[in-house]
């Protein structure tokens, strides 16, 4: 959805006319050092500027209840960074300098809002100008492939106040007072007695530290599933008037939470380690499915948005919920992924804390390679369930392994993983052009009202020109499906693909044969009716424009 940002102390900065004569020769050389790329950036643009800020941020490790995040940042990194791009565009643009900070962070707080990073402890609260908070993006992992994908959707908006004509008649928006940061919980040592601490080491205090935190963390997580039920789902199938059709909301509800509720486990703290390596062994069989289904979910919660105002609406109203804590929707299905994310981060840091000899260090180490490749694979079904569509379908295999992981693999190795790769990926648009065969063209065929084919002649001409293509998407599908089983069983090193290719072509040679001699005919019956049949013509160069058509013809 557009968000429009309506900012005001740039505003009042160039009402004012608040000209800094002093700034010429410090900015000069800053502005030349940077002009390069930045110059073609509009940063008017709420989408630019986040895609700018990705790059720009400082990351480093901060820590935040006794866990250290690497790669992670503060309130005050993002606003410094926006605001020095702020400033210097104002100079450049519009003539007026301002150390005013306020644009900067209503800035931060739309992409804050949009989810384009999140807070690690997700506290719910206001992003501040300070270094109380700690953020991360989500596909910004230390030690992941070195080529982070295009994110599938950026914020959107327009910052008023950057545009080269910048409206006179936009109010004015003060920022919200700063919220004091609220602990939910307390930490351990203020549970325990003194005297118990003092008997402690500081390194077993800081152990058990990051334990508590992890387990208050995991009921609140807990908690926010439970919210999309109470506060979400419920309502949704209660709804009287109803918000989406009966017969379409079971399918809605399955396409946008999926197997969501599967993975309401609550760890029973005994010994860290194992009881999370176990916890990661059964996510194993959940969260991938989850995490590959979720820009499938997003993208059909957007539809159903923008083209369902009683469903806006719904989804304003439960934002409102006391227990949603001015979280939308789209936050909580990414719970998920982030809760899963800092297990590794956690874990590491236990470890770190855990002295020499303690039985519980292998179990640790052992949980955090599980966690990693457990990230691995998720990321994994994230790109299968694409279908090579959008950013995630647009990977390749060295974007899929990690640079620790990828350096022990012989480079010849490395060759023979991508031909089996692209071989895969080759495979998965073959299948998905199958299915746009039905998609593009038999559905609305039969659909079309009035009939572009005359109704007693449709079947038949459906029968002569699309034959048995639906036995051919079978067979591919079915051999598919076993690639993928075996790119997620064995990936990042794929033994062999051979048995399962060579069972899928002697079951297909038939059909094929069947398809191939049957061409001649679908050929003739097309030329045939685009020349009799104007309506028919112009439905053919129609779907040729249809985004997934890659510009080939009926034919083709």
């Amino acid at each position: 959805m557009e968000r429009t940002m309506l900012t005001a102390k740039g505003q009042e900065a160039m009402q004012d006319g608040q000209y800094q004569d002093e700034y010429d020769d410090e900015y000069d050389d800053e502005y030349e050092s940077d002009e390069g790329l930045d110059s073609f950036v509009n940063f008017a643009l709420l989408s630019n500027i986040a895609m700018w800020l990705r790059d720009k941020v400082p990351r480093g490790t901060h820590v935040k209840g006794s866990i250290p995040y690497p790669r992670a940042f503060t309130g005050k990194d993002i606003v410094s960074t926006l605001q020095s791009q702020i400033r210097r565009e104002l100079i450049v643009n519009q003539g007026v300098a301002t150390n005013d900070r306020a644009i900067a962070l209503q800035v931060a707080r739309s992409l804050q809002s949009q989810l384009f990073f999140y807070e690690v402890e997700w506290g719910g609260r206001i992003l501040q100008d300070g270094v109380e908070d700690v953020y991360m993006f989500l596909d910004d992992q230390e030690g992941g492939a070195d080529d982070v994908p295009e994110r599938e959707e950026l914020p959107t908006g327009v910052i008023t106040v950057m545009t080269r004509r910048p409206r006179k008649d936009i109010p004015i928006i003060e920022p919200p007072p700063a919220e004091p940061a609220v602990s939910l919980t307390e930490d351990w040592p203020q549970t325990v007695d003194p005297e118990v601490l003092k008997s402690l080491p500081e390194s077993e205090i800081n152990r058990q530290t990051i334990i508590h935190r992890l387990i208050t963390k995991e009921v609140q997580y807990l908690h926010d599933l439970d919210s999309i039920e109470t506060i979400f789902i419920n309502p949704l199938r209660c709804a009287n008037p109803p918000v989406i059709q009966h017969g379409e909301l079971e399918t809605f509800i399955d396409d946008v939470f999926s197997n969501l509720f599967e993975r309401e486990q609550s760890l029973v703290i005994q010994r860290i380690g194992d009881i999370l390596l176990e916890a990661a062994t059964e996510f194993r069989l959940v969260y991938p499915t989850y995490i590959g289904n979720l820009p499938s979910a997003e993208k059909r919660l957007k539809e159903e948005t923008e083209n369902n105002s009683e469903f806006r609406l719904f989804l304003e109203q439960c934002s409102r919920h006391p227990d949603a804590r001015r979280m939308e929707l789209k936050v909580f299905l990414n719970r998920p992924p982030e809760h899963m994310h800092k297990y590794q981060i956690t874990l590491e840091a236990i470890a770190k804390e855990t002295a020499e000899g303690n039985p519980d260090m292998d179990y640790l180490m052992e949980a955090v390679q599980a966690f990693k490749s457990l990230q691995a694979v998720c990321t994994l079904q994230t790109f299968q369930h694409a279908m090579c569509k959008g950013s995630a379908g647009k990977l390749d295999w060295h974007n899929l392994v990690a640079d620790d992981v990828r350096k022990d693999i012989a480079k010849k190795e490395q060759k023979r993983q991508m031909i089996i790769f692209e071989l895969i990926k080759g495979e998965m648009q073959y299948v998905k052009d199958l299915e746009n065969i039905d998609v593009i063209y038999v559905q609305p065929l039969r659909e079309a009202d009035p009939p572009i084919i005359p109704r007693d002649r449709l079947s038949h001409f459906i029968v002569d020109v699309f034959h048995n293509f639906g036995e051919l998407h079978a067979h591919h599908r079915k051999l598919l499906d076993r690639l993928h089983a075996i790119q997620r069983e064995e990936h990042p090193v794929i033994n062999s693909v051979t048995a399962a290719i060579f069972d899928a072509a002697l079951n297909w040679r038939e059909a094929y044969m069947e398809y191939v001699t049957n061409y001649p005919i679908a050929e003739y019956r097309i030329v045939d009716e685009m020349a009799s049949n104007p309506m028919f013509k112009a439905f053919v160069e129609q779907c040729t424009r249809h985004p997934d058509s890659n510009r080939l013809d009926m034919k083709s």
